[in-house]
């Protein structure tokens, strides 16, 4: 599956089982978004298993790449995201090694510039070509 590193301390709070069903039975509504948030995650699983199965390693960097862009800066007509090698391959689902050669291939060819724990995307059409 995946991991996950807390940045700052935090405060971990659960409650019993037999609570939770209490709460469900005088709350319906929670149990309805404990379904919901369950659905969201399958969903995501099965995104993520289709991804794995009919995309290259190149399409998923890629689409990894252009979704991040959303939510990073646009400055001067490139995107600039902050994110290492190893956090793009475990988005996208393949090798350190492997996310090193298409990222270093893609910067030959100008489509982007990396730099430490950053990348400036400056065509994010052209990544979506090559792949």
């Amino acid at each position: 599956m995946g991991t996950a590193e807390v940045l700052t301390e935090v405060e971990v709070l659960a409650w019993p089982h037999a609570k939770i069903r209490e709460f469900s039975a005088r709350f319906p509504q929670l149990g309805e978004n404990a379904l919901r948030l369950v659905l969201q995650y399958l969903r995501a699983y099965a995104d993520r298993h289709s991804r794995l199965i009919s995309k290259s390693a190149e399409e998923r960097l890629a689409d990894v790449l252009l979704t991040a862009q959303k939510q990073a800066q646009v400055r001067a007509n490139q995107v600039e995201l902050e994110a290492t090698n190893e956090q793009l391959s475990a988005l996208a689902d393949i090798s350190l090694f492997t996310t090193s050669r298409i990222m270093s291939k893609w910067a030959r060819k100008g489509f982007i510039e990396k730099q430490r724990g950053r990348v400036l995307i400056r065509a994010p059409e052209a990544l979506v070509m090559d792949s």
